[in-house]
């Protein structure tokens, strides 16, 4: 009850005067780590640095990735790019398993 624990609190104790395990909950924070995850190392692994073939237009690799992610490319997973370019969201699809075409 409400008034049970702030007459604890102001005693300094908990509901039953056992601090440890009378803990009250006050917040709780849910989130998503996005920095870490099994697909990381693809970011070094696709570097534009290491295209043979770069256009003026090639989008950032960390950037297709994460298209590819949020797109939730699974394998065997068909993939259309109707403006494939230099195929930067292609690879990025590729390297997470999906049968990629483009026009």
């Amino acid at each position: 009850p409400p008034a049970k624990r702030a007459k604890a609190a102001k005693a300094g104790g908990g509901v039953d005067g056992d601090d440890e395990h009378d803990k009250v909950l006050l917040r709780v924070f849910f989130g998503v780590d996005a920095g870490r995850g099994a697909r990381t190392s693809l970011v070094s692994a696709h570097s534009l640095k290491k295209r043979t073939y770069l256009g003026p237009t090639s989008m950032d690799n960390e950037l297709s990735l994460i298209m590819a992610n949020v797109a939730g490319v699974r394998a065997g997973e068909p993939v259309l790019d109707p403006f494939v370019g230099t195929a930067s969201v292609l690879v990025a699809c590729a390297a997470f398993g999906g049968v990629c075409f483009g026009t």
